[in-house]
């Protein structure tokens, strides 16, 4: 289990380098460690540069995140535009189909009388 900053605070300053370069600290433990030991100037700049590398992590970490999230976003925009493409392309074919049987001659009984023939039995 990994001990507090208030014990690191009370060790050697071994151990307490040590602790605020384990990977598994976190930004917030080595801030509480600094408060508490603001007085030692050696573990107190090592503290400072402990916790900008923490925070360097954290913000690598999230602009990786968000440049994945805009590559997301940027291609399922890419997939909406060519669906809205599509579907209008396809619209406008079956207003242009819709066009061109509007204008052909209606079928009447007349034209369509041979079509009516009854065969006898």
């Amino acid at each position: 289990m990994q001990r507090t900053p208030e014990e690191i605070a009370n060790t050697p300053k071994q151990e307490q380098a040590a602790w605020l370069l384990d990977p598994n600290t976190t930004p917030r433990q080595i801030l509480e460690f600094d408060r508490l030991t603001s007085t030692t100037v050696d573990i107190h700049a090592l503290s400072r540069a402990a916790l900008s590398v923490r925070i360097s992590e954290v913000a690598e970490l999230s602009t990786r995140r968000i440049v994945y999230l805009t590559w997301g976003l940027l291609i399922l925009t890419a997939v909406l535009a060519y669906v809205a493409w599509s579907t209008d392309r396809t619209l406008h074919k079956l207003h242009r189909i819709a066009e061109i049987q509007d204008k052909q001659p209606k079928p009447n009984a007349s034209t369509n009388a041979h079509h009516n023939i009854q065969i006898p039995r």
